[in-house]
Order: C-alpha cells, then sequence, then structure tokens
C-alpha cells in the first residue's frame, strides 16, 4: 500500500485554498525565509495536477525563468509523484507541465519581455488561464504592460497572484 503525504498549508497563506468569492488578484509580500514561494508553489501544483486548472508563471524577463519559482513546482510535484501516479497524466518538460489528455500546457512559463533591454518583443496574449503567478513582480518595468495583461485574463474565476519580496 502506497503511503499518500498530505501537506496543510502554512496558517498564513490556508487562504489560498478557500479564496472569497470573486477574488482574482492576490498579492503575497514577504521577505526570504517567508515561505511564499514553498506555498504559491504547493499551491499551484494542486490547482494544476488535481484540479486540473491551466497556470501560467511569468517573470519580467523570459530569460530569468530558469531561476522561477518553476524548480518549486517541480519539487512538489516529485513529492507527490513517488510512485509515478502523476507521470501517467503528465509530461515534465523543461518549460513546464504537458497534460497527457489533452496535450496543452498544465503549467508554462513566460516572460513579460523576452530578454535583455535591447530586445523589443513584449509578451503575447495568454489564453484560457486559470492561474497567472507574477514572480518577482517588483521587477516588471511597466505598469501598462502588467494592465494590459491583466486585462487580458478573462476566464471566469481565473486567479493572478503577484508576489513580491
Amino acid at each position: 500500500m502506497s503511503k499518500v503525504i498530505v501537506h496543510t498549508p502554512i496558517p498564513q497563506y490556508k487562504i489560498l485554498y478557500d479564496l472569497p468569492k470573486g477574488t482574482s488578484l492576490v498579492i503575497v509580500i514577504g521577505g526570504r525565509g517567508g515561505a511564499k514561494s514553498w506555498e504559491v508553489s504547493k499551491f499551484t501544483a494542486f490547482q494544476a495536477c488535481i484540479k486540473k486548472k491551466r497556470a501560467v508563471i511569468l517573470r519580467d524577463e523570459k530569460e530569468k525563468i530558469r531561476e522561477s519559482i518553476l524548480q518549486e513546482i517541480y519539487n512538489r510535484y516529485d513529492t507527490a509523484n513517488q510512485h509515478g501516479h502523476l507521470d501517467q497524466h503528465f509530461d515534465k518538460l523543461e518549460t513546464g507541465l504537458r497534460d497527457r489528455s489533452t496535450g496543452d500546457m498544465a503549467i508554462f512559463t513566460q516572460g513579460f519581455r523576452s530578454s535583455s533591454k535591447e530586445k523589443k518583443s513584449n509578451l503575447k496574449g495568454v489564453s484560457s488561464i486559470d492561474l497567472a503567478i507574477i514572480e518577482e513582480a517588483e521587477d516588471i518595468r511597466s505598469k501598462d504592460k502588467f494592465n494590459t495583461f491583466r486585462d487580458s485574463i478573462r476566464k471566469e474565476g481565473s486567479l493572478v497572484i503577484v508576489m513580491l519580496n
């Protein structure tokens, strides 16, 4: 018989799992050691793998995605996948998790900008998003780009989590 590992949220993050109706934006603030990445990664993995929600992880520069919360999400995924059950349903890729039943990315990454200041390519619209995690939001230099992105998330019940240090 396989052992089921249950993680309960740290008390201040419990609300993520039972947000008031109509909540569409959550701002998570705190310094190192505040468990922001731990709890948001756990929440994101739960939403994508168990609740079948589609999530995007964003940072200012696409090139910095490798340093993102995605690695924390993979740690939560690997812990829950000790017996390989999740691998029957998802492909773990370098840039996210793909749902095998639909072929869609359950979790994927994107940047508000492609890379350095020299490049002008900007965030392209994302569709059918249930959850957007904006990491290191203080690095986003354009209020207009953030607002345009935020306004483009129109799916009923969608949630944007902004993480600040």
